[in-house]
Parts: C-alpha cells; sequence; structure tokens
C-alpha cells in the first residue's frame, strides 16, 4: 500500500470533518503537521478540532504554534487572530498574553531586544522548530 501523500491527508481529514468524525480527524491533521510542520493552517484547523473537543489545553498550544508560524511568514493580522481565540479559550494563560504582547515591533525609540547567543551543544538539545512542540495528544 503506497503512503497517503499530503494532498491525500488534507482530503481524509476534511471527509472526516464534514461528517462530523472529530477524532479520526484529529488524527488526520496529527499526520498532517508531521508531515508539514510549517503549515500554520493546519495547526489552526488542529486547534479547532481540539477545541471542539474539549481539549483546551492542545488548542492553545496549537493557536499558539500556528500564531508564532503566521508571525514568522510577515502575516502578523492571522497571528493575533489566532492568539485571540487562543486568549477567548484560556483567559487566564499568560503564555498567550506574552505571545500577543511579542507581535507588536518595538518602536524606533524603543531598541530591540537583545537575543541570546546560545552554544551549538545546547541548541542541539533545544527544541528549536515549532513543529516539533508537542501537541499534548
Amino acid at each position: 500500500m503506497a503512503a497517503l501523500t499530503e494532498r491525500d491527508l488534507k482530503d481524509k481529514a476534511s471527509a472526516y470533518l464534514s461528517r462530523g468524525a472529530l477524532e479520526p480527524a484529529l488524527e488526520a491533521l496529527k499526520a498532517l503537521i508531521c508531515m508539514n510542520g510549517r503549515e500554520p493552517l493546519y495547526r489552526l484547523r488542529h486547534a479547532e478540532v481540539c477545541a471542539r473537543l474539549k481539549r483546551v489545553e492542545a488548542a492553545v498550544a496549537s493557536y499558539r504554534v500556528a500564531a508564532h508560524l503566521f508571525s514568522a511568514s510577515g502575516r502578523v493580522p492571522q497571528a493575533r487572530a489566532a492568539l485571540n481565540v487562543a486568549m477567548k479559550l484560556a483567559p487566564r494563560d499568560l503564555s498567550v498574553r506574552r505571545a500577543m504582547a511579542g507581535l507588536f515591533e518595538p518602536t524606533p525609540s524603543t531598541p530591540a531586544p537583545r537575543v541570546a547567543r546560545v552554544s551549538l551543544a545546547a541548541a542541539a538539545e533545544a527544541i528549536t522548530e515549532p513543529c516539533l512542540l508537542p501537541m499534548f495528544e
């Protein structure tokens, strides 16, 4: 049996969602995220399904990663929208508030924060890609 392509998984997830089968849709979305972790729309869809399943922590985590991916690609309005939804789900989550504050660029009078240098040994052990963050699933 041939491995599923990204298009096949997208179609599969959409079919499950149209039938209301949330658990299988969630599994297909996880596979899509593993296949292409740099696509923020997969994380958004994952977050929406998790929210519908009342898995708030997983939904908030996926919204935050989607916001990071949107922001990194220059799509700040979409990043703000994702974080707004996360804030509605978890209004007391300070990490979401910090992420929202981090979207606002510093003004010219305010110097940009300094980026800490990390040794290669420490960087090899750190999780640096948002696609590698846990999905709480």
